[in-house]
């Protein structure tokens, strides 16, 4: 991180407006509780993402593995789920 970025205390949140998990890429309905908020400013633009509830248990094991960086959150996060906790990862592809 350069000089001014920052990474906020993630928040969980029950969010007033749809938003996508950045995780699995589904719609999170408004009202949802138990949504993971992530916020911080990277190169000078601030950036917010949710995860749904049913990412949120494991999106710090997925950043440690990640080693902190993704180009791609959603495809990694699949990848992780698949390697690691498959049996609870049932996606729409594996039916």
């Amino acid at each position: 991180m350069s000089g001014g970025d920052f990474y906020a205390a993630p928040k969980i949140v029950t969010v007033r407006k749809a938003h996508q998990c950045a995780y699995c890429g589904k719609t999170i309905p408004v009202g949802t509780r138990g949504v993971l908020m992530e916020s911080g400013l990277w190169m000078r633009l601030f950036w917010k993402r949710y995860a749904c509830p049913r990412c949120q248990p494991y999106v710090s094991e997925f950043w440690s593995w990640q080693g902190l960086e993704s180009e791609d959150i959603e495809w990694d996060f699949d990848e992780f789920m698949r390697e690691y906790h498959r049996d609870v990862w049932v996606t729409d592809d594996d039916d």
